[in-house]
């Protein structure tokens, strides 16, 4: 039986007092759609996914209880809903414009129960239906980055490289992308509690779901997963159960059949096809041999003014090179990159200068997501959350450290980043890298760096 809902706008609908809408899109659901597509086929080509037929069934008659729960109002009927399973453990979801949900195995053994599984899945199908992803591409149009800047959409949600300034110069351009903004969260729990009580799913278990991702999947990439979708209640002096039920008591939820199969079976299924494997390491471009990274000259003493952009200007050692690609500017030494037609894809020395959009509002949480788009090309990432407050181009900002493990020479290396943010609102971010043996040395001359930026008028 369906709820009684309150159309508002084309672009919106209200529950009771609950008003929800789209943001602005420029953006043609049939765009959403190709863009989906797209996506879809790069994570097949990248990523194993479950052949089990029981678990696929079973996931989709829950998916399409929940899609036939979606208001009019919301409905778009070019999307193409479809349900997929990830073979690895890693606690993963990715929910693509114009309909692709694919949750990872992880993801299915950690649901207590259908109810909660099916939180998991509305969640991911509201920010579909409520079209988040191209409402950030939209919101990018303002900071002249443009579309994609040259890279598709499927590059962008694989990965494309594990190496930690590469992916730091794409995030500059492509932070729009990532779903981090609190308010879609906030709009992504509420709509989907509406959808799992009309498809008669107790709206609670949302949050019992959120809470066993943050307290039990901390080891197996909770932690990426939470980064990814922040709390929207986090500086409100609640919590995000709270808010679930508080739109939960509100919601009557409608009769509905029990599943033939309980989600207990699938476990079980689960369980007898053996050990769920890690998910697999994002694949840089095949690296020609040789010495890459190795008899790099130490930084020089003497510095070199140098600009990055049109506002920003800071010192150099003397000895290293300018390197600019996109949305960020690298300086490296030689011999501590690789060039090939497309620029380079390789550094194992050297610092990077990038402003992005802010996509949360808030330094420290800009950092994270910045740190989580560095994980998820690099399982080897490793990070204790503290922060040293600092001074940076005359700005409030913050320092943090992190290891890795160098995608070029597989030895350790050291990551330094700094941050704040410009009075347009600007996510500004250095990165410096070095090899954990040198980073001593290196630490100097990034500082002395970091020191000199200066925001020109």
């Amino acid at each position: 039986m369906a709820l009684p809902l309150i159309l508002t706008l084309m672009s919106g609908v209200a529950f009771g007092q609950t008003h929800i809408s789209r943001p602005p899109n420029n953006f043609a659901p049939a765009e959403d759609v190709d863009l989906g597509r797209e996506a879809a086929a790069a994570i097949r080509r990248q990523m194993p996914i479950l052949s089990d037929r029981r678990v696929a069934e079973h996931l989709a008659r829950l998916g399409e209880q929940l899609v036939l729960a979606i208001p009019d109002s919301l409905r778009e009927p070019a999307f193409e809903y479809s349900f997929s399973v990830f073979n690895f453990r890693d606690l993963t979801t990715a929910a693509l414009p114009g309909g692709p949900i694919f949750v990872s195995r992880g993801m299915l053994s950690l649901a207590p129960g259908d109810d909660a599984l099916a939180g998991l899945i509305a969640h991911e199908l509201a920010h579909i239906v409520l079209r988040h992803s191209t409402a950030q591409l939209t919101a990018s149009e303002q900071y002249q980055i443009g579309p994609i800047a040259g890279h598709s959409i499927a590059a962008v949600l694989r990965g494309g490289t594990s190496n930690i300034l590469e992916r730091a110069s794409g995030f500059a351009a492509l932070s729009y992308f990532l779903m981090t903004d609190r308010e879609f969260e906030r709009d992504a729990d509420t709509l989907a509690v509406h959808l799992m009580a009309r498809a008669g799913y107790s709206p609670r278990a949302l949050a019992t779901m959120l809470h066993a991702i943050r307290t039990e999947g901390a080891a197996i990439g909770g932690v990426l997963w939470l980064l990814r979708h922040p709390d929207p209640a986090e500086d409100e002096g609640t919590t995000r159960s709270d808010l679930i039920a508080e739109e939960a008591a509100r919601v009557p939820i409608a009769a509905s059949q029990p599943p033939e199969t309980a989600l207990a079976s699938i476990h079980s299924w689960l369980a007898d096809l053996g050990p769920a494997a890690a998910a697999p390491a994002a694949r840089d471009p095949e690296l020609p041999v040789g010495t890459l990274g190795y008899s790099v000259l130490v930084p020089s003493g003497e510095s070199r003014s140098v600009t990055a952009g049109d506002v920003l200007q800071l010192n150099i050692p003397a000895n290293w090179r300018r390197l600019p690609g996109g949305n960020a500017v690298t300086f490296a030494p030689d011999g501590a990159f690789l060039r090939v037609l497309e620029g380079p894809i390789a550094f194992t020395h050297g610092l990077q200068v990038a402003v992005a959009r802010s996509i949360t509002g808030q330094l420290t949480s800009d950092v994270q997501v910045l740190l989580a788009n560095f994980a998820q090309g690099n399982r080897n990432v490793t990070w204790t959350p503290a922060y040293q407050r600092v001074r940076l181009a005359g700005r409030e900002g913050v320092t943090t450290t992190l290891s890795s493990v160098s995608a070029v020479t597989g030895n350790f290396e050291n990551v330094v980043v700094w941050a704040t943010h410009l009075s347009d609102g600007s996510f500004l971010y250095i990165v410096g890298l070095s090899p954990q043996e040198e980073a001593g040395a290196y630490r100097q001359a990034f500082t002395r760096a970091v020191e000199s930026l200066r925001i020109r008028n």
